[in-house]
């Protein structure tokens, strides 16, 4: 199968509240949304966890609009491209998601940061209402494993470059952000563990023991 597509209706509420940090006031946001939804999704890597060549997009179009009749055109777009030379793998990737009108809606937001995510900051710590980021990440297997425990472990790193705008807190871009990381993954009976350390512009850095996280 070359992938799935579908074309659906949503109906969803959100609500918003400060637990840390200064009060924000949500406003009319706290609302309740509907309206279509396009859904595609072209899948053809070979191996969903380390794939060694092929690609994948996916795409994820909304829009919903708000009791008062305010419309909203939400975004997602994820693209890879793998292929593998001599025993080294590159795998390249571009991730857009962001409100596209009337973005002065705060409850539509999406995030930056953590492991391959902007490396060496904290997960989902660059929240605002439109992100875009670049990867692109090196890979070998160095290792099979007893096919009772997995397939392999493999060694690798990644160059990262993403921007969100209109924070929440400061409503600010954050203009182009660098980081990268180094990490050693396993392809095991469980999912994908990584031991990684990620560094960011800034003097940012981070360990990361992830298992069964998704990149």
């Amino acid at each position: 199968a070359l992938g799935e597509a579908r074309l659906s209706w949503v109906d969803y509420r959100l609500t918003g509240e400060t637990t840390v940090g200064l009060p924000i006031d949500f406003g009319p946001e706290a609302d309740r949304f509907r309206g279509p939804r396009a859904y595609l999704v072209v899948d053809q890597l070979d191996n969903a966890r380390f794939p060694r060549r092929g690609y994948y997009f996916r795409g994820d179009y909304q829009h919903p609009h708000d009791r008062e009749g305010h419309t909203y055109d939400l975004l997602t777009i994820d693209a890879d491209a793998v292929g593998t030379y001599a025993k080294s793998t590159v795998r390249a990737s571009l991730r857009f998601a962001g409100n596209v009108r009337n973005a002065e809606a705060k409850l539509h937001l999406y995030t930056l940061g953590g492991f391959l995510n902007l490396s060496g900051f904290q997960t989902d710590e660059l929240l605002g209402i439109r992100t875009l980021f670049g990867r692109v990440m090196f890979y070998q297997q160095v290792v099979s494993l007893l096919p009772t425990l997995g397939s392999g472990m493999y060694v690798g790193g990644s160059v990262e470059s993403g921007k969100v705008w209109d924070q929440l807190i400061n409503g600010q871009d954050t203009g182009w952000l660098y980081a990268g990381s180094v990490y050693m993954g396993f392809d095991t009976f469980l999912g994908p563990l990584f031991v990684a350390y990620g560094m960011a512009q800034g003097g940012r850095k981070a360990g990361y023991l992830y298992l069964g996280v998704s990149y």
